[in-house]
């Protein structure tokens, strides 16, 4: 397994540096906007943050651990997937009524918590970076009008 997963990533941090190297043919930025060759960049750029990551993560790991099929962690299993299911519904309905800013932070900080049990300060320091990563790029950057809800004098 450990071959497989080394082997699949090695392969998608190759494709993504290809992927730069190709980019270079085409324009990033032009006229204060985003050129053609701007999304493939920034794809490129995360598959290979990506995949290097995982890359590392697979290489350090000692011994493959046997999957374990006991009955409590089937349990455990479904109650995630029960609890994302019912994040992802609960996000699409307030979407636009609380707004982009407000329905992210409370799905991020949901998720974090409450389905996946990290604590408080590491649930609040990923959700307050996701966000302001995900506005400065969509709102700011790309200039996509994100609706305000609640907060839209803040915008």
């Amino acid at each position: 397994m450990k071959n497989r997963d080394l082997l699949s990533n090695g392969i998608l941090l190759g494709l993504s540096f290809y992927v730069l190297l190709e980019c270079r043919k085409f324009q990033i930025w032009a006229d204060g906007l985003p050129a053609e060759g701007f999304f493939p960049l920034l794809l490129a750029l995360f598959l290979g943050s990506l995949s290097g990551f995982s890359l590392l993560q697979v290489a350090s790991r000692k011994k493959p651990t046997p999957p374990s099929h006991d009955s409590a962690q089937k349990v455990i299993l479904w109650k995630k997937l029960i609890g994302y299911l019912a994040a992802l519904v609960a996000y699409s309905l307030c979407f636009n009524l609380l707004g982009f800013l407000v329905s992210s932070a409370l799905f991020l900080i949901f998720i974090l918590r409450f389905v996946e049990k990290l604590k408080w300060f590491t649930s609040m320091m990923i959700t307050g970076s996701a966000l302001f990563i995900s506005h400065f790029l969509f709102d700011k950057l790309l200039m996509v009008p994100l609706p305000g809800g609640i907060l839209r004098w803040f915008m």
